[in-house]
This record gives C-alpha cells, sequence and structure tokens, in this order.
C-alpha cells in the first residue's frame, strides 16, 4: 500500500510531510513524483525488505505491459555508414567549448526506445527527476529528419550543440562528456531516464521536472553546500 506526493524538490517541509504521513500508518511506503521512494518499517531490516518487494511488484506490473517492438527502418550496414558520416559532424559542433568525447549506443533496444513515445515526451516534457537532468541535460536534442540521409541529419542539427545527450531518430543514442567515463554515464542515466517515462506512460501520463522547478532545485543545492 503505497501513498503518492507530487513534488519538485525535497525540501525541510516535505520531509516533515512524510514523516507525519509515515507516523500515521496505512501504507508501507510513499512513491515522491520526481524524487523517488521512501519505505519505511519497524525494522531496518524490515524496511529493507519493504523496499525490495515494492520494486519487485512494480517492475513485474510493468514488464505485463506490451513493449515497443517497432524496428528501425534501416539495416545495420546502412545505419553504420551513415553514422561515420554523421558523427563527425556532431563532435565538431559540440566542440566549441573544448574537446569532447562521444559514444554511441545503436543497440536494438536503444533505437526503439529513441524511435518510441518516451523519447518524445523527454524532448517536450523534461526529465523526471534533477537528478537525472543534472546529468542528462533537462531534454535531450532529438534530430528526427524525414528523409534518412545525411544532408537531412544535418540540417537539422543546430549549429552549436549544448546538451550532453543527443538521440538521433532510426540511428542510435549519442552521448557527450569530457572524458570517456562521462559520456558512459550520461548515457546510463539516459537509458534509466527513457525507462522511468516509459513506465509512467505505460499507465496513463508523463509529467517531467519543469525549467522552473529545475532551477529551484539548483538553488537549494548551493544554498546546502
Amino acid at each position: 500500500n503505497l501513498l503518492y506526493h507530487e513534488v519538485d524538490a525535497l525540501s525541510l517541509g516535505t520531509i516533515q510531510q512524510i514523516a507525519g504521513l509515515a507516523n500515521n500508518g496505512g501504507a508501507d511506503g510513499i512513491l515522491l513524483g520526481r524524487a523517488g521512494l521512501i519505505t519505511w518499517g519497524d525494522t531496518s531490516r524490515a524496511c529493507y525488505d519493504n523496499t525490495l518487494s515494492v520494486i519487485q511488484k512494480a517492475e513485474s506490473a510493468l514488464k505485463q505491459r506490451p513493449a515497443n517492438t517497432d524496428s528501425a527502418p534501416l539495416t545495420d550496414d546502412e545505419r553504420h555508414a551513415l553514422l561515420a558520416a554523421l558523427l563527425p559532424v556532431i563532435r565538431g559542433r559540440a566542440s566549441a567549448g573544448g574537446a569532447v568525447i562521444m559514444s554511441i549506443d545503436d543497440s536494438p533496444a536503444a533505437i526503439a526506445a529513441i524511435d518510441g513515445p518516451a523519447m518524445v515526451a523527454w524532448a517536450s516534457s523534461g526529465a523526471p527527476t534533477a537528478t537525472h537532468s543534472a546529468v542528462t541535460g533537462l531534454r535531450p536534442l532529438l534530430i528526427a529528419p524525414d528523409e534518412m540521409t545525411l544532408d537531412a541529419y544535418t540540417a537539422a542539427l543546430p549549429e552549436a550543440i549544448s546538451t550532453p545527450t543527443v538521440a538521433l531518430r532510426h540511428l542510435g543514442l549519442v552521448t557527450i562528456g569530457p572524458d570517456i567515463s562521462a559520456t558512459r554515464s550520461i548515457r546510463s542515466y539516459a537509458h534509466q531516464t527513457l525507462a522511468i517515462i516509459a513506465g509512467s506512460l505505460s499507465l496513463g501520463s508523463y509529467a517531467g521536472l519543469t525549467e522552473g522547478a529545475e532551477s529551484n532545485v539548483q538553488m537549494a543545492s548551493d544554498e546546502q553546500e
């Protein structure tokens, strides 16, 4: 039995509200929109077991829902050739502030996620939490030209790329950072973001973190430091 509470940022007042809900009984935890999951129990072991149980039940429910199985409309050879020509263009437009390292994920799972509704929702509504936004950027750069040609993809790219996450429809997910460790971290958070949004959409709808809320979170973090 879970409660749900929508938050943009955790504050002392929010934490006090959560403590009050926990003390009232009748629930095993609270799902914080855009913030995470909090569970409780009479002992630390009971709390741990409760957390695992909630996560496992959520995973089981989501797995029962149909997944996006649309295939990319390009062969592997066509996709690789297009990426080989396009990635240097992206690197050049992302290097205005200095040298960058890029990582590309063109696995079938990544392409299915990019071509699905979760990526559109992320690009239009923003990341699910401030933590994800800090790593991947609030929104990815989604490149989805009408034609799958080098000229079409190049024309759709902005002259300067500042976001660390670039989604190329039908081609793959490009992550950009100062070193390979950073690009891998960004890619991991990007996949987490898409999984969270896909799960939310499967249950009805998705509401991302707004730019104003992201600014408030950053201000709160700066004040605590």
